[in-house]
C-alpha cells in the first residue's frame, strides 16, 4: 500500500511538472514570436504564464473532445519521441 501511494505521488508530480513545462514552452514561443505575443506575457502578481496555461488547457480539452484520452496519450508520446530523435542527431544543434 505504501508503495502504491509513493507511485501515485510520483505520477502526480510528473504530471504537474509536465503541465508547467509545456506552458513555459508556449510562453517562450510567444516571447520569441513563434506564437502571438500575448502568450508570452506573465501574470502581473504571480509571475506565472497564465495565458499559456489556459491555452495549454484548451488544447488538451480540444484533443480529448475530438478523440479520447488514449488518443491524447498516443499523440503526446509520438510528438515527444520524435523530438528526442531530432535532438539525438549528432550534427544538429537544437
Amino acid at each position: 500500500m505504501v508503495l502504491a501511494v509513493c507511485m501515485a505521488a510520483s505520477c502526480f508530480g510528473a504530471a504537474n511538472s509536465a503541465i508547467y513545462s509545456a506552458a513555459r514552452l508556449i510562453c517562450c514561443a510567444g516571447e520569441d514570436g513563434y506564437l502571438p505575443s500575448s502568450f508570452g506575457k506573465l501574470h502581473t502578481e504571480r509571475l506565472t504564464p497564465l495565458r499559456a496555461l489556459l491555452f495549454h488547457g484548451f488544447l488538451c480539452s480540444f484533443y480529448i473532445t475530438i478523440g479520447d484520452f488514449t488518443w491524447l496519450i498516443l499523440f503526446k508520446g509520438n510528438v515527444e519521441w520524435s523530438w528526442y530523435f531530432v535532438r539525438i542527431q549528432p550534427n544538429r544543434l537544437i
